[in-house]
């Protein structure tokens, strides 16, 4: 990670959420509808395989969310911006590692990694609610 010449003020705003692991700090950003429903599609892959081979998933789809989300207040990422997602061709796999690998550097363990996971699931799950609600409501 690198450390930003001005702290990034993050709005106060429903659409930007903040983690705590080990004791920082880390501020994410609701994508737009169309990029959450694709990391949703990639976050599904979570429930296919086992073992290490499963492991290796959830850590490529965990660091390409959170590579999409990322809103840190003091650090950007060295993996810069995410490739357009791609899910046929994996070409999430190798930057979904990088930002992992910097989340590592930084010295957070697989626990930290996984709350970080936890915390993007379950924010994109929130507000991409707010579809079916939408849905719903214009149907009245």
């Amino acid at each position: 990670m690198t450390p930003r010449a001005e702290a990034r003020v993050v709005p106060d705003s429903d659409r930007y959420w903040c983690v705590e692991v080990d004791g920082d700090d880390y501020h994410f950003r609701f994508p737009t509808y169309g990029k959450a429903a694709g990391l949703v599609e990639l976050l599904s892959e979570l429930k296919e395989g086992d073992g290490l081979d499963k492991l290796v998933t959830l850590v490529d789809v965990a660091g390409y969310a959170m590579g999409v989300c990322w809103f840190n207040r003091g650090y950007d990422l060295e993996a810069g911006r995410p490739p357009r997602l791609d899910v046929q061709a994996n070409n999430w796999r190798d930057y979904g590692d990088a930002v992992i690998d910097e989340l590592q550097e930084r010295g957070i363990k697989l626990a930290g990694i996984m709350k970080l996971t936890n915390s993007l699931i379950e924010q994109l799950g929130e507000r991409l609610g707010e579809v079916d609600e939408a849905d719903t409501e214009g149907n009245d």
